[in-house]
């Protein structure tokens, strides 16, 4: 004797297909930002080993064409081979230079260790009226985390926007499997 489904479980089978649905659509979405002039990197493992970097100069619906830096061949991408997406959202000063001034500073601390060794070892009349060997590591530490930053301000930190890829489809279709009667299980394959 057959089973036929109620509609309560019915009910169910449509919640779970409409919940699945919608963060596929808001991701999808979001892949619709990779339109021509866009500076994008973007993983597709079936298309290219790595990731790879470059500008949007042709979309349709299913590909993306991207135009890599150096002389390196375009790319023709499918949208659904991309498995991950970022799109290049300018420049930011300040994290450039809080960047610069941590190598700037680390640069200060190596060359103001040796500036206070020389410093300290100083001997003769020609020593007299020269800082410490503290003062010469300070200021060599502060001049650096100071050019540091100035340097870090000028060149900015490049920004990005970690885009959502929908999940891949199976055929097409997401795949229904059925479970225990009465019930069913929703298989998404990434």
């Amino acid at each position: 004797m057959r089973r036929t489904p109620s509609s309560s479980a019915l009910f169910r089978l449509a919640l779970v297909v409409l919940a699945a649905a919608a963060p596929l659509a808001r991701a999808g979405a979001q892949l619709d930002a990779l339109q021509p002039g866009t500076r994008v990197r973007l993983r597709a493992p079936s298309v290219v080993a790595g990731r790879a970097e470059g500008s949007v100069f042709r979309r349709t619906p299913d590909t993306v064409y991207v135009a890599r830096a150096h002389g390196a061949p375009p790319l023709a991408i499918p949208v659904i081979a991309i498995t991950a997406a970022e799109r290049r959202r300018g420049r930011d000063r300040g994290a450039g230079a809080a960047r610069g001034a941590l190598w700037g500073g680390g640069v200060g601390v190596a060359l103001g260790a040796l500036a206070a060794r020389a410093a300290e070892t100083c001997e003769g009349l020609g020593c007299v009226g020269t800082p410490s060997s503290g003062a010469v590591f300070a200021g060599t530490v502060a001049v650096g985390t100071g050019v540091g930053a100035g340097v870090g301000a000028l060149i900015g930190v490049q920004r990005w926007q970690r885009l959502r890829v929908p999940a891949r489809m199976v055929g097409g279709l997401l795949r229904l499997a059925r479970g225990r009667p009465g019930t069913v299980r929703l298989t998404l394959h990434f």
